[in-house]
């Protein structure tokens, strides 16, 4: 797949889809049900309770291409913007009188047909399919847009509600099933805690650790899946309440429980983990290992199929993944090290750049740090990039967890406030 194709992922408002927009007078809704359009295919369908909307279709330079008026019948039209060709535009729609206007802005794109989805292609994209803003319908969206691999948590305590048995849950079972259909490939996470083993605490004891690796090889034989990746930033106390701890050493002993059940369940089935925040390739002034070379030294790689790493670093560019020491091609150098000069797998299970109000990227940044961040990781040998993350986890703008998706949710009604 040509890395061309990233280009058209472009910023966090690719795949908006605009709700109405309300004011004293009238109101607009963009009611297509997808703002990707393949070439000759752009008619984007609008609601309003005016007459007539007048709108204006930009370039990403906010150049205007294309202006007109569409007059509704029964409250429904059309927007021309056939013959434009391939890129990324913005729509801006008004209706009502200048005393009393009611606006809205959203962003489309024109994309190529996209080439038949590889399991080598290296495009991803983390999801959260059935939280709020998250219909099963956005991985169509994904795959029309290239993206060949999706990573979902699968949630232990969902999946064994009694010792050694499992149920699957309807909603990830038809996930699962739609990936398929789609050939996208899912990295499913064995995540979380269960409240039958270690008093509902991250698996440390031998009891624990057994049971979350049967867990995990249920999963993928459930599923027809080969990749999974064990527990997420299990370096850091955000999602890790283990009495174990937060080091290399507990996270080993995850390993051995789940690597000999998963491979002999599944056979073929690539194990992805440490899942770190940041890459943790480092050594302290005091002597003492950071968690990547410690897991490395205790032998952590003959658990691994691929090592896995999430090495934010908004608000500034990705060009340092490629720099020696605490970095991916550092990590790279510890691995060939450690293996016999052969490399490990690596993929970037989480990497993005919110655009909140307070970290300071525009939707124009973080599409060019899209695209350099894929330059620069391909070229350091990293298998695949799952983009954290698909759509917005919310709507709230100050909100830096709400704001790292490709598509913006549809958590509420959006509105737009009338200009003065």
């Amino acid at each position: 797949m040509r890395l061309a194709m990233v280009v058209l992922l472009l910023s966090g408002a690719l795949l908006t889809q605009a709700g109405p927009a309300e004011a004293a007078g009238h109101t607009i809704a963009v009611t297509s049900p997808s703002l990707i359009f393949e070439p000759g295919r752009e008619s984007i369908r609008i609601a309003s309770s005016a007459a007539s909307v007048s709108w204006r279709i930009a370039d990403e330079q906010d150049t205007t291409l294309r202006t007109g008026t569409s007059w509704m019948s029964s409250g429904q039209a059309t927007v021309n913007a056939t013959g434009l060709g391939p890129g990324y535009f913005g729509l801006s729609l008004h209706a009502g009188s200048a005393a009393n206007p009611t606006d809205l802005r959203t962003s489309y794109a024109v994309i190529e047909p996209v080439p038949a989805a590889s399991r080598d292609a290296p495009f991803g994209a983390a999801v959260h399919i059935g939280r709020p803003g998250w219909p099963l319908g956005v991985l169509d969206e994904a795959r029309r847009i290239g993206i060949s691999h999706i990573r979902e948590d699968a949630y232990w305590h969902r999946f064994e509600t009694t010792p050694g048995a499992y149920t699957y849950p309807p909603a990830f079972t038809a996930e699962m099933d739609r990936a398929r259909a789609l050939d996208i490939t899912p990295l499913v996470i064995a995540n979380g805690v269960n409240p039958l083993y270690d008093n509902g605490r991250t698996p440390s004891s031998p009891a624990g650790v057994a049971a979350f690796g049967n867990f995990a090889a249920a999963l993928l034989g459930r599923y027809g899946e080969r990749d999974v990746e064990v527990l997420n930033e299990y370096n850091a106390t955000t999602f890790n309440t283990s009495v174990c701890g937060t080091t290399a050493a507990c996270y080993l002993d995850v390993l051995r429980g789940v690597s000999p059940a998963v491979r002999a369940a599944v056979p073929g089935a690539d194990i992805v983990g440490p899942a770190t925040i940041g890459v943790a390739n480092c050594v302290r002034a005091d002597g003492t290992k950071c968690f990547a070379p410690d897991l490395i030294d205790r032998g952590g790689l003959a658990h691994l199929d691929a090592y896995s790493v999430h090495p934010y670093h908004y608000p500034g560019g990705p060009e340092w993944l490629g720099g020696p020491g605490d970095t991916v091609a550092g990590l790279r150098q510890r691995i060939r090290a450690a293996n016999n000069g052969q490399d490990k797998p690596i993929y970037l299970s989480e990497m993005g750049w919110p655009t909140d109000t307070g970290h300071g990227t525009t939707e124009r940044q973080q599409a060019d740090n899209l695209i350099r961040l894929y330059a620069v990781a391909l070229a350091d040998g990293v298998h695949r990039v799952y983009w954290y993350d698909l759509v917005n986890d919310g709507s709230d703008p100050a909100d830096k967890e709400h704001n790292f998706g490709l598509r913006a949710c549809r958590c509420s009604t959006w509105k737009t406030s009338p200009r003065k």
